[in-house]
């Protein structure tokens, strides 16, 4: 069983897939460490994030393997657990350049699937309801408006004790919505079949009860077989 999780930047979704994963006992699996992990590959062999062909043949050579560890993905690079190594502010700038590249980004789908094939798991990410699961029992997309999305991020940011203007943060937070909806592959966007929750005036634990609410209406919706209705008990008393 899988649940997508779309939406942009600040939306909420990672927070949201982590807590809803936690309730309902599954993997929680955030697709964006995947090209993070791109990123750091190229910051580690000193390649140009815009020489597209260098990239490519390193996306390709790849060792990169996502395990699961305490219901949670963990990746390793060559051989080494880099997870709590993705999220350096460097690797951010590189994964933005890289992950725009389609032959990476087809690379690292094939990864993503690989990953989660015999798992129940929430996926967040910008395209797995439309590419990486298209057949996913539950597709939500997150949104919130640009400016309460750059409040988050700045305050989040600012909590880490990060100097940084609002303006700044604004900034940032428009042209990366523009990268993701325009570029050429795999852009984001809401899944024809997606469920729509507006999270700008919406407690996280809202927009947990939200989704938990969808997915239980949209099992309802399914056969009663026997699997079925062990999953629609287990998520009901979750």
């Amino acid at each position: 069983m899988i649940l997508a999780i779309d939406g942009p930047v600040a939306s909420g979704k990672s927070l949201t897939a982590r807590l809803i994963a936690e309730r309902l006992g599954i993997v929680y699996f955030d697709t964006g460490m995947t090209y993070r992990a791109v990123g750091l590959a190229v910051i580690r062999q000193g390649i140009d994030p815009d020489d597209a062909p260098a990239v490519i043949r390193l996306t390709e050579r790849l060792d990169l393997a996502i395990r699961c560890v305490d219901q949670a993905m963990r990746v390793i690079l060559d051989g080494e657990d880099v997870t709590d190594a993705l999220w350096a502010s460097d690797v951010a700038a590189v994964t933005s350049q890289v992950s725009t590249i389609p032959r990476v980004r087809a690379r690292i789908v094939e990864k993503q699937r690989e990953a989660v094939r015999s798992l129940d798991a929430v996926v967040a990410g910008r395209d797995i309801g439309t590419v990486v699961f298209p057949d996913a029992v539950l597709k939500v997309y997150l949104d919130a408006t640009a400016d309460e999305r750059a409040r988050r991020r700045y305050e989040e940011l600012r909590r880490k004790g990060v100097a940084v203007s609002y303006d700044d943060v604004y900034r940032s937070v428009i042209d990366r919505d523009k990268r993701d909806t325009q570029r050429a592959e795999s852009p984001l966007v809401r899944a024809d079949d997606a469920i729509l929750i507006d999270t700008t005036d919406l407690t996280v634990d809202q927009q947990v009860d939200r989704v938990l609410g969808s997915l239980m209406a949209q099992m309802s919706k399914q056969d009663d077989t026997d699997i079925d209705v062990q999953k629609k008990n287990w998520i009901a008393e979750s």
